[in-house]
């Protein structure tokens, strides 16, 4: 008798979080690129600025730096916008934007 293998309960959950995440994150993907042309750059300021425009996490709840900070992180492996700045990035920039003026 063949053993049939079947997608677990637990796994089908997961891959069903994941795509209705992907999907709220590409929801949001417009609005966070407008905020961030307008110089909104850091993951709080961007979740205030999404909180004030009605938009809520994924949960239902008001965005916070975690979830900010996730959708983020998502956005950028899609391609939909840019990843999270932390302060070590942005030293980073900055530092190799006015190394490249000296020149």
């Amino acid at each position: 008798m063949p053993v049939i293998f079947k997608k677990s309960t637990a796994d089908v959950l997961v891959q069903n979080r994941q795509k209705n995440f992907n999907a709220h994150v590409a929801s949001l993907a417009p609005t966070i690129r407008k905020l961030q042309a307008e110089g909104v750059r850091d993951v709080a300021g961007l979740a205030a600025g999404l909180n004030a425009e009605g938009f809520r996490a994924p949960s239902g709840g008001p965005l916070v730096y975690t979830t900010m900070y996730r959708i983020l992180d998502r956005a950028e492996e899609l391609g939909l916008a840019d990843g999270p700045r932390n302060v070590s990035t942005a030293a980073s920039n900055r530092f190799t934007a006015q190394d490249q003026e000296e020149r």
